[in-house]
């Protein structure tokens, strides 16, 4: 998981990292889909006993829909804005990175029935994402959110994650990820109002990675 904004703001967040943006830095082994092939092949035995996650999504003054195509300019805003895309190697620049990324999201929706989503405010602005990935977690997924710098430091991210966990597990899974750096205070944060709590930290060549689950109850 990334910064939460950039480091600054209190329920902003950024939780893709590199394993979820196409422009982040990918591990030895790991696709440049952005998703631990691995993972995905193993997957489709699990994933046919669980539900597609739903459409969309609603939460106090935010509504989250399944990311499509179609939304790649809005998005590409996001993705290349300096001051929200602050994980990985950084802004995108190219728009067609953006469309790709989406074509991989609307793939592991079909395949699986994890589902990535476009966080709506009440006027309908697109102000960030929030969803599920196949990753380090291996045949769990993991969660990834990011809101707009102008947006952050209102609970957005944090209603939007604790949205997109109540789908996940209403569509059958039982545990659900997420993994934080230990310097990202502000993210740590954010899960535990969500309810995750940290299971243990690896290593990697960034250092400490902290490895945090939220179970179904």
């Amino acid at each position: 998981m990334g910064r939460l904004g950039h480091t600054t703001a209190a329920a902003g967040t950024c939780t893709m990292e590199r394993s979820t943006h196409p422009a982040c830095r990918l591990t030895p082994g790991r696709a440049a889909t952005g998703d631990d092939t691995v993972a995905v092949a193993r997957l489709g035995a699990v994933t046919a006993r669980m539900n597609t996650m739903a459409e969309e999504l609603s939460t106090g003054d935010l509504t989250l829909h399944a990311l499509r195509v179609s939304d790649a300019p809005e998005l590409h805003s996001i993705f290349s804005d300096p001051a929200t895309h602050t994980i990985g190697a950084g802004v995108v620049s190219d728009i067609e990175t953006t469309r790709d990324w989406l074509r991989r999201r609307d793939e592991r929706r079909s395949q699986h029935g994890v589902t990535w989503y476009g966080v709506r405010s009440m006027a309908g602005t697109l102000i960030g994402t929030a969803g599920l990935f196949i990753g380090r977690t291996g045949m769990e997924p993991e969660i990834g959110f990011e809101i707009r710098s102008s947006d952050q430091g209102r609970g957005h991210g944090t209603r939007a994650a604790r949205a997109v966990v109540t789908e996940a597990h209403r569509a059958g899974w039982t545990r659900v990820w997420a993994t934080v750096r230990p310097s990202n205070v502000a993210s740590l944060r954010a899960l535990a109002r969500v309810g995750f709590v940290a299971d243990r930290t690896e290593d990697d060549e960034r250092g400490g990675l902290v490895y945090l689950r939220h179970e179904d109850r």
